[in-house]
């Protein structure tokens, strides 16, 4: 991919179930920058935003893991959370993590996505159903199940791996929807990764 600038965004995550999260640079030594477990069983206002109807929650335990970050989404809109202070990215390698869980076992249903990112504004301001601005760079599972009448066909009952980001010309640049298959990722727990190496190079 192209090379992109990356200095100070806010972290979103929009996912189906999350446990743990770290963003991390990879300096001399491994150094974390920011991370959230969870451990609390809340959502801590001070650092994460969230936003959607229904709100994100903590749910007590699912699938092995306790104190879960559930965006709690309703297959018709979108919920997730934003880190409330923006997060400077130092020079060096820097990698941004979460492991996930994608429940697809409703095949009838729609779109089940955990995806992971930055945003493209610094400052980025919840709306109703997301945030201002767009990505800097983000990194998904997506399930689409039966009711997604805009996907083709042939894309349903499956899932997919999508990403992208911005260039340092502005331009957008991504791998497309439907393209990846990662039907292999739901119903377990999974990693996604970010990783921005020092030329500002992104992988995933």
């Amino acid at each position: 991919m192209r090379n992109t600038i990356f200095s100070i965004f806010t972290i979103i995550f929009f996912i189906a179930a999350l446990q743990p999260i770290a963003a991390q640079s990879n300096l001399n030594n491994e150094q974390v920058i920011f991370s959230e477990d969870w451990e609390s069983g809340t959502i801590d206002k001070a650092k994460w935003a969230t936003y959607g109807s229904p709100v994100p929650r903590i749910v007590n335990s699912f699938k092995g893991y306790s104190n879960v970050f559930d965006n709690n989404g309703d297959g018709w809109h979108g919920s997730g959370a934003l880190t409330v202070n923006p997060i400077r990215l130092p020079s060096g390698e820097v990698t941004i993590s979460a492991d996930i869980y994608v429940d697809f076992s409703n095949l009838g249903g729609c779109w089940a996505d955990a995806r992971i990112g930055l945003t493209e504004e610094s400052n980025a301001k919840i709306l109703n159903e997301g945030f201002s601005g767009g990505y800097a760079v983000y990194f998904q599972l997506s399930a689409v199940g039966d009711a997604c009448w805009a996907a083709p066909a042939n894309k349903r009952r499956k899932a997919w791996l999508g990403g992208g980001m911005r260039d340092a010309t502005g331009k957008w640049e991504g791998a497309g929807s439907h393209i990846i298959d990662g039907s292999n990722y739901v119903n377990g727990w999974h990693k996604l990764s970010i990783v921005i190496d020092a030329s500002n190079r992104v992988s995933f």
